[in-house]
């Protein structure tokens, strides 16, 4: 379970980095929480590398939290998904101010790239 879980997040962690360039530039720690019946498990995402591990960082810039199964649909959805499950509450990310301001940006400028462009 945990080497598919590992491949997934990977998987994952690709198509969000070739929507989002400007993520590829940054040397980034995740801490990503998966929340299940009754347990937390902890993966290590480094960028721009991409190297997952099953383990819980307590130095990542940023921890992305969410249910599961939560995850389980997002992992094949691209940005717009996992902005939309943000919006709503799905999804948590906390970390260090900045750096939370400076992807929120980046996502928004992207949004606002796809939506020029049409559909």
């Amino acid at each position: 379970m945990a080497d598919r879980a590992v491949e997934e997040i990977e998987l994952c962690a690709r198509r969000l980095s070739e929507e989002l360039p400007a993520l590829k530039k940054l040397k980034l720690s995740l801490c990503l929480e998966l929340r299940g019946r009754g347990d937390v498990q902890h993966f290590t995402v480094a960028l721009p590398e991409l190297a997952v591990k099953r383990t819980y960082s307590s130095d990542a810039h940023l921890t992305v939290s969410l249910r599961r199964e939560e995850f389980n649909e997002l992992s094949g959805k691209g940005l717009r998904d996992w902005h939309d499950a943000y919006n709503r509450g799905r999804v948590a990310v906390s970390g260090q101010e900045p750096l939370l301001k400076l992807l929120g940006e980046v996502i928004r400028r992207r949004e606002a790239r796809r939506r020029a462009q049409g559909p």
